[in-house]
């Protein structure tokens, strides 16, 4: 991804559909308080759970996860790693190519603390928990799992919320960086069947 890698690097996995401040938040957190020196954002290619709402396309959440990223400067870099690996993403499969690629470099993996009762929804879950540590990130109505500690509390925000308050035509001004707001706006995305 760069010419030198850092040494500490944090991933942040998302459908990014699109991104909200609690992404932003949550990798202002990560920066602020852990050794990573840079968070990579990495969208989801295929999601390998099913979902009912229809992702836009990867090349639109890219574009307004670099967006949403800009404020950070060099230190967030938005990852293309699962369009180019192709097919339905896995995180245990990303974390072992960025490894496989980036040799010399740590990763943390950034989850939020809701994921834990989904782990038996994830492939290989025991083997991603060998493959690098956790930064749990606190989900409001979720406990920590016991030994993980886990960041303040993270505003209840979702992806589908912005969604469908963009579609029923409410001021999403506080919810999503002004950047990806204008994109939104300019693109008409989330005007119709994609919420």
């Amino acid at each position: 991804m760069t010419s030198k890698a850092p040494t500490a690097v944090a991933l942040l996995g998302g459908s990014f559909n699109p991104p909200h401040i609690a992404h932003v938040l949550a990798t202002a957190y990560v920066l602020s308080t852990s050794s990573a020196q840079q968070v990579w954002w990495i969208p989801v290619f295929r999601h390998a759970l099913a979902k009912r709402t229809e992702l836009l396309p990867f090349s639109e959440r890219s574009t307004m996860a670099r967006l949403a990223c800009e404020i950070f400067g060099d230190r967030v870099l938005v990852s293309e790693i699962e369009r180019e690996m192709g097919g339905t993403s896995y995180t245990v499969d990303t974390v072992a190519e960025l490894q496989r690629q980036n040799p010399n470099t740590a990763f943390f993996l950034v989850v939020g603390s809701d994921i834990f009762a989904e782990s038996h929804l994830w492939k290989d879950w025991d083997r991603l928990r060998e493959l690098l540590p956790f930064i749990v990130l606190h989900r409001t109505g979720t406990v920590p799992p016991p030994g993980e500690p886990a960041s303040p509390p993270l505003p209840p925000l979702s992806s589908r919320e912005v969604r469908e308050r963009l579609l029923a035509g409410l001021p999403c001004d506080t919810l999503v960086p002004k950047a990806v707001l204008n994109h939104i706006h300019t693109r008409h995305l989330y005007s119709g069947d994609h919420i």
